[in-house]
């Protein structure tokens, strides 16, 4: 990452009252990660991105998360559960290929790293297979299908150095 795309955006903690950010976020890229997204099981799925989801989640002390913004306002979020599982990570479509994501990641490693596991697991979704290999994640099983969704289930291995 470059310094001019660094200094395009900052990185602040999510709040609980970032849950309707949060929530508009994800579900506008909801069709990058959904077979169906009007079918039965896709409804049961959107309804856990509501802004009331998010902010259960914002407000439990099992979740922990960033938000990025840049002039525009929010364009990005990571979301970590109870430091083993990358819960959320998704910028905005026209914020993408920036280095937004990678630094999300980034920060997050280096805010949990005193307390984070030595193994954390994502279920990435086929399009973004790719961005968390370059990261160093590995596939730990096939690919699943359930409610909706198709997700590649990844981890990575953490060491001392890896986690900032």
């Amino acid at each position: 990452m470059t310094e001019a795309v660094a200094a395009t955006f900052r990185i602040r903690p999510l709040v609980p009252a970032d849950a309707g950010t949060v929530s508009q976020l994800v579900l506008s890229l909801s069709h990058r990660f959904l077979d169906d997204p009007g079918g039965a099981s896709a409804r049961r799925l959107l309804a856990t991105l509501s802004p009331d989801a998010a902010l259960e989640r914002l407000a439990s002390p099992h979740f922990h998360g960033w938000l990025a913004e840049d002039s525009s306002g929010a364009c990005g979020l990571i979301l970590m559960r109870d430091t083993t599982h990358l819960y959320h990570l998704f910028v905005r479509e026209d914020r993408q290929r920036r280095g937004i994501a990678t630094a999300l990641w980034q920060r997050a490693l280096s805010q949990l790293g005193a307390i984070a596991a030595t193994r954390v697991t994502v279920n990435a979704a086929p399009g973004a297979v790719a961005f968390y290999r370059a990261l160093g994640f590995t596939a730990s099983e096939s690919l699943h299908e359930e409610d909706g969704l198709r997700f590649l289930p990844m981890a990575l291995s953490l060491d001392a150095s890896t986690a900032g």
